[in-house]
């Protein structure tokens, strides 16, 4: 089994060709038990072929994750052997610290080998492990798992044919965490069970530790932060295509997106400012793109229609999806609402299996300024009212001069009466 994991391992990564554009400094670690020389020799060949500087050391040897207060590699890979400990460098402390900093993790496993460290670490990450010996078994498949489109229901990886898994896969399990997410579903005929606990009498009984397509055969989580954790359970599925994908989604060679040129500006003048009056027609575009791992340079992101911006105060004023206007930008246009204050253009983008982005500019609304103001003769409702005084004009200036014209009526005075 122990040479099954470092086959599957050295498989994987000879067939993943491509740099990861975030980060190259990359540490494998190997329990000592094995062949250390010569799997160290071939990943680090690998990892060098892609512009890695690979690090392979012994568990008990290996170097500490951070150096001088910050994170000394960018991607790790660990394969624990029969040890129950990874040591003092590997504790759960020590791989939460490093993934919070940016750090990638992968652990490739089995139902025999998954250290206390790595279970309480995943456990952070939202991906739940059965007890040591707790494997996946399909009495429907002929000592194999069968893993067709249905385990793919809901993974980020394009199915691209069925694969069989052997019964000694680990069980796992994703919990609540919005952040984990299944890569590999087992089979509706398939479940988890502690083999160390079957003494053969009465095995039927044993109570499994997950049944059916909630067992999961290789999980992942990605932090807010953009780091990533993969946990394969089983040697098998790591040397099949999907492991390969695994791989590079976990090393940021897939799935990574980046958001720049964000501007805003006015839709009618495209003057950019940081200063808008109340009522504007504002504009506002942004570049995606999205890492190529074949040509290992930023592509224009095309197709999305799940792009939202927020145009907000306090709570948003506008939720507007963002229409693509060409290769990779994306630009919408709305009316500035009639309110002054501080707001913000946001963009929090996050699903699963891909970089979250997040972008926010903050610029102020203003009021009328006093000769912006509409005049009177263009408000509607104003016309009853001036075509009142404008009456008022017109009759007094007609009445005064027909008044002033008339000549004055006289009156004979009578005799005053005795």
């Amino acid at each position: 089994m122990r040479l099954s994991i470092l086959g599957a391992t050295l498989a994987v990564l000879s067939r993943v060709v491509t740099a990861a554009p975030l980060g190259e400094r990359t540490l494998v670690v190997v329990d000592s038990t094995g062949d250390i020389a010569e799997v160290g020799e071939s990943i680090s060949e690998s990892f060098k072929s892609r512009g890695h500087e690979v690090t392979v050391s012994q568990l008990k040897s290996a170097p500490p994750l951070h150096s001088f207060g910050e994170r000394a590699f960018d991607n790790v890979l660990i394969v624990p052997g029969k040890t129950k400990g990874l040591g003092h460098n590997f504790g759960a402390k020590q791989i939460l610290d490093f993934f919070n900093e940016g750090g990638n993790i992968v652990a490739l496993t089995s139902g025999d080998f998954s250290p206390a460290a790595l279970r309480d670490a995943a456990a952070q990450f939202g991906i739940s492990l059965g007890p040591k010996g707790t494997v996946f078994v399909d009495h429907f498949g002929s000592g194999k798992i069968g893993v067709d489109e249905s385990s793919f229901r809901d993974s980020i990886l394009t199915f691209t044919g069925p694969v069989s898994v052997n019964n000694s896969g680990a069980g796992l399990l994703t919990g609540t965490s919005k952040y984990a997410f299944p890569f590999v579903r087992a089979p509706v005929t398939a479940y988890a069970y502690n083999r160390l606990l079957d003494d053969g009498e009465d095995s039927g009984q044993i109570a499994p530790f997950v049944a059916g397509s909630r067992g999961v055969l290789a999980a992942g989580s990605q932090g807010r932060n953009g780091a990533r954790f993969a946990w394969i359970g089983s040697s098998d599925l790591a040397t099949s295509s999907y492991g390969d994908e695994i791989l590079q989604w976990a090393f940021q060679e897939r799935g990574v997106l980046r958001i720049r040129d964000v501007k805003h500006e006015l839709a009618e003048t495209g003057e950019s400012s940081l200063l808008y009056r109340i009522n504007d027609k504002l504009k506002f575009c942004a570049q995606i793109e999205e890492w190529d791992s074949e040509k290992s340079e930023w592509a224009p992101r095309q197709g999305a229609t799940d792009i939202q911006l927020e145009f907000k105060m306090l709570d948003p004023y506008y939720r507007l999806t963002l229409k693509e206007q060409s290769p990779g930008q994306y630009c919408t246009e709305f009316q500035a609402p009639d309110q002054y204050g501080m707001f913000t253009f946001l963009i929090d983008y996050q699903r699963l299996g891909k970089t979250f982005l997040h972008s926010a500019n903050v610029v102020t609304l203003r009021p009328n300024a006093n000769d912006e103001w509409a005049r009177s003769w263009t408000i509607t409702n104003s016309w009853v009212y001036l075509s009142g005084l404008t009456t008022i004009v017109f009759a007094f200036l007609i009445f005064v001069p027909m008044y002033l014209a008339l000549p004055p009526i006289t009156k004979p005075v009578g005799k005053a009466e005795k």
